[in-house]
């Protein structure tokens, strides 16, 4: 989905590449960072665009939900709390 998105808008799917970032660094849970990014990917069309291209507006807005949806079984344990972060640590 990144490479269409950077290929559609490269400024907003670099702010949402951003916005993985400091999530994932914050939460070290990628599912997290995912929807982070995707949620907030048409706010950041909004904000550039101002709504002068509704197409990308919808479809921002359609693949938020989508990745949302995509990541429901991550939601069901991040609700439990059993989803899995990632360390770049060795481990001892």
């Amino acid at each position: 989905m990144l490479g269409l998105v950077l290929a559609l808008h490269p400024a907003a799917a670099g702010l949402a590449l951003l916005v993985f970032i400091i999530v994932f660094a914050i939460s070290k849970i990628v599912s997290i960072s995912s929807m982070s990014a995707a949620v907030f990917f048409p706010v950041i069309i909004w904000i550039l665009e101002r709504n002068e291209f509704l197409t990308i507006s919808i479809f921002s807005v359609i693949a938020a939900i989508l990745i949302v949806i995509t990541h429901l079984k991550n939601i069901k344990r991040l609700l439990k709390g059993e989803e899995k972060k990632i360390s770049f640590r060795k481990k001892e």
